[in-house]
């Protein structure tokens, strides 16, 4: 029995430590708890973490069988957590049910910002209820594991003819004998020969970047062969071109035209052959957050004319990832803010004769 209790508590302990470091280590806290939970399946508190834990990893349905085991008691956003559960389940119903009862149960802690994301999770339910009724068949493959790791691998874009692709990722360098946080290493872009019918077998680090900075891919320029990057601080950094030879980039220029700002956060950018140019900006003038801004290519590193693209498309949350068609007519992006199924959604938008946007479609 002394065995079992000590056991217990350095399983305890380990998960504890993981869990308190954050969401980069969750699912190693995760391991250790799970280990615990065949000691005590009905620990309130336990249950209530290791639901926190699937809903930060890749097996979000899971936390929800775990958070029923557990109640308010034991954390004031439990009935948050437990409205996520129920959408990565589907069950829209329930999750309305458990973001009203977590505003009743916080209702003297909220602020204009957190009744907006509330009001905005419930259209999320009523939105993915109806949704379900008319879902589009898809397939979605998964590039192996030379691509994707046990970090975080993302924003991946294919030269014109698909032979190579860039995309970004937060591993380390070289393997460590430990795993550690997801957000512990800087971004860094790699490149990846193959296309979507075959696995990668290898991946390569694109050089002459800096290492000492997040790096990661912005877009690709398909007319002119340059690639997009992003490069700075967590919250502040500029885009920058560069040509792509060889495993190696050339021609480094900073973007010109006031597309980059000093003291906001720009992350995307996509040209249409015309020129027609969009971007993400968290600067002010927008309709909050990450906001979607357009201008046009006047060079190859030059851009003038930056205007907002309005409130028809962008929304006090957060617009990411905008991609435009090469004849520059429809306009691909993710946002948080539009009816959607929850968290990012896909949606397009349509250029109109008269030159303005029609009203995002959610892609289903």
């Amino acid at each position: 029995m002394s065995n079992d209790k000590d056991k217990v508590q350095q399983e305890f302990s380990k998960a504890e430590k993981y869990f308190k470091k954050g969401q980069g280590t969750y699912d190693e806290a995760l391991k250790y708890y799970l280990q615990l939970y065949r000691y005590c399946k009905d620990d309130m508190a336990l249950n209530y973490k290791i639901g926190v834990c699937y809903l930060y990893g890749s097996d979000k349905k899971a936390a929800l069988s775990y958070l029923l085991q557990s109640d308010a008691s034991i954390a004031g956003d439990y009935y948050y957590y437990l409205g996520k559960a129920f959408q990565y389940n589907y069950k829209y119903t329930e999750a309305q049910a458990a973001f009203e009862q977590y505003y009743e149960f916080n209702n003297h802690r909220h602020t204009k910002d957190k009744l907006e994301q509330l009001m905005q999770l419930k259209r999320e339910c009523i939105y993915g209820q109806s949704v379900l009724q008319d879902s589009i068949p898809v397939f979605i493959y998964n590039l192996g594991p030379v691509v994707n790791t046990y970090y975080d691998d993302y924003g991946a874009v294919f030269v014109p003819d698909d032979s190579i692709f860039y995309y970004t990722s937060r591993r380390p360098r070289k393997e460590t004998a430990h795993r550690v946080s997801r957000f512990k290493y800087n971004e860094k872009i790699l490149y990846s020969k193959g296309s979507l019918q075959e696995n990668p077998v290898e991946s390569y680090p694109l050089k002459k970047l800096s290492k000492s900075r997040h790096t990661a891919v912005a877009g690709y320029n398909k007319k002119q062969d340059r690639l997009y990057y992003y490069q700075g601080k967590e919250q502040t950094g500029n885009i920058y071109s560069t040509e792509v030879k060889r495993g190696k980039a050339k021609k480094q220029k900073d973007l010109n035209g006031k597309i980059n700002h000093i003291a906001y956060k720009e992350t995307s950018l996509t040209v249409a052959e015309d020129g027609s140019a969009f971007f993400i900006s968290n600067r002010r003038g927008g309709q909050g957050g990450k906001d979607i801004w357009f201008c046009q290519q006047r060079g190859k590193n030059r851009f003038s004319g930056i205007k907002n693209i309005g409130g028809l498309i962008n929304t006090p949350f957060d617009e990411e990832c905008v991609c435009v068609s090469a004849d520059g007519n429809t306009l691909y992006f993710s946002s948080n803010g539009h009816e959607g199924m929850g968290g990012f959604d896909v949606f397009k938008s349509e250029k109109l004769d008269n030159g303005t946007w029609s009203a995002p479609v959610n892609m289903g």
